[in-house]
């Protein structure tokens, strides 16, 4: 119980005046009678709710962030990926040219070899048949 008597003496003594003073008092009269004051429990209670808010949003926030690291991660891995896979395609495209270069090179060179072998083909058979030629002239002119 609150001795407004008290508190009314107790605030003109502090230079208020007679009507601030009671106004005081019965503001503060009505307050305890309201249970309308802050007590060291009802303090925990309402920061520990607070802190459970500020924690949810944290967390809230926390999942929002890691959300957007995964996607750009998950981003950045597929740009990753089509760019590997178009430095594979030209690689490919270019092993292709350079194989089909070589295949040609390849069949020019037989082509050339072939040829060759053709022409030493026929000098040999020639000059083979130059000298049975002149076996056969030499028998006769001495046979």
């Amino acid at each position: 119980m609150l001795d407004t008597l008290k508190v009314a003496r107790s605030l003109t003594d502090a230079d208020f005046t007679p009507a601030q003073a009671d106004a005081i008092t019965e503001a503060v009269r009505e307050a305890a009678d309201r249970d309308d004051y802050v007590t060291n429990a009802g303090l925990d209670e309402r920061l520990a709710a607070q802190d459970a808010r500020f924690n949810a949003r944290l967390d809230a926030q926390d999942a929002r962030i890691e959300d957007r690291f995964a996607a750009q991660d998950a981003l950045i891995k597929d740009r990753f990926a089509a760019q590997d896979a178009l430095i594979k395609d030209r690689f490919a495209a270019q092993d292709a040219r350079i194989e089909d270069r070589f295949a040609a090179q390849d069949a020019r060179q037989a082509a050339a070899i072939a040829a060759l072998e053709t022409r030493l083909a026929w000098r040999f058979t020639a000059a083979l048949l130059a000298q049975a030629a002149l076996i056969v002239a030499l028998l006769r002119l001495l046979g």
